[in-house]
């Protein structure tokens, strides 16, 4: 995805919303990954760390979101009224912030391919962490 909007001259950040080593403690556990007030605080500051580059902090900002990463930056996008100025969401995992999605402001398509079978996060994650 990264590679084709960059080719139609988009700037594109790939976020990892773990550590790697949260990412083994999570292999195990399953507690992180749906732990959506941490990945909302990361990619909160990741809004921070762009809008303050002289380049990139010009730009209009727009998030893709796939699983947990859908609901983080529904989560992320409501903490910073304005700052979303679009979204796509594919697969994502909606039900965890469906108490924020009345106050989401921004234009988002919706990605949908039917059911998801039992898994969460686990299944969420599905290509690792380019999902999130």
């Amino acid at each position: 995805m990264a590679e084709a909007l960059n080719d139609a001259d988009y700037a594109t950040l790939l976020i990892d919303f773990l550590t790697p080593e949260e990412q083994e403690i999570d292999a195990t556990s399953g507690e992180l990954c749906a732990n959506i007030e941490l990945m909302t605080e990361r990619l909160l500051a990741t809004f921070d760390w762009v809008r303050g580059d002289p380049v990139a902090g010009r730009l209009s900002l727009g998030l893709f979101g796939a699983g947990t990463g859908a609901a983080v930056g529904v989560a992320a996008a409501v903490a910073s009224p304005g700052v979303v100025r679009a979204m796509v969401s594919r697969g994502g995992s909606l039900e965890l912030v469906s108490d924020r999605l009345p106050k989401f402001q921004s234009p988002m398509l919706l990605i949908v391919a039917g059911e998801r079978g039992a898994g969460g996060c686990q299944q969420q994650r599905g290509g690792g962490p380019a999902d999130g």
